[in-house]
């Protein structure tokens, strides 16, 4: 009995450290100077391009480990959940809070010179981009993959508690090009968008409320 508890106890944590090293795989790529350089030398990408392809390219490796995952007999798998009206609710909910949230918070640098310099076309290019593939790829890493392992190895209840907080904190913690206050909305965020992913059953909800924050936060700082 206690060999099968330590077997059960070395693979649900096998799965947490996976689940937190896609975290740090996540961070390397977004940071990695070596691969910007190496995408606008040898590619002869600009910043914009950048921008755009290189999360593009992210994606795509994170949906493929997602299709590996989900093949995985051990390792509950993600799918888009199914909204039903209580979904709706929570949606309306969500957006009339965050609409509030946001008016409280002081303008952020970062967000107000997010166009400048750039032609009327290709700010509608960066800013549809973001709104599209931020939200998929942050919610397949953070609240896909890494709450999922989360779930896989503490249960619902515990996987939800601790996985929310720890992938809360992380969410935070990568966005450093912001303030405190507004990583500090990062956080409660996060929280958010697990807690969609639980109602939901899914990730549907949470990275369509993840657009619709970015699509507000934009227009705000933008308008």
């Amino acid at each position: 009995m206690k060999v099968v508890d330590m077997d059960i106890l070395k693979q649900r944590l096998m799965i947490l450290i996976f689940g937190l090293s896609n975290f740090l795989f996540f961070y390397l790529l977004l940071t990695s100077i070596d691969l910007n350089i190496f995408l606008m030398t040898r590619l002869d990408f600009s910043i914009l391009h950048l921008q755009i392809i290189k999360p593009l390219m992210m994606l795509l490796i994170f949906l493929s480990i997602t299709h590996l995952l989900n093949n995985t007999s051990l390792y509950q798998g993600l799918t888009w959940g199914k909204p039903n009206k209580q979904s709706f609710v929570f949606f309306l909910l969500i957006i009339i809070a965050y609409t509030a949230s946001y008016y409280l918070t002081p303008k952020e640098p970062f967000v107000t010179e997010f166009t400048k310099g750039l032609s009327h076309e290709m700010a509608a290019v960066k800013i549809a981009a973001t709104i599209i593939i931020s939200p998929l790829l942050e919610e397949l890493v953070f609240r896909g993959i890494i709450l999922s392992s989360f779930l896989n190895a503490l249960g619902e209840k515990a996987g939800y508690i601790i996985g929310g907080l720890t992938v809360s904190v992380l969410f935070a913690v990568i966005h450093t090009q912001y303030s405190l206050p507004t990583k500090i909305q990062m956080f409660s965020l996060s929280l958010i968008f697990c807690g969609a992913r639980y109602q939901s059953r899914g990730l549907l909800l949470p990275i369509l409320l993840h657009a619709f924050c970015i699509a507000l936060g934009l227009y705000i700082e933008l308008k």
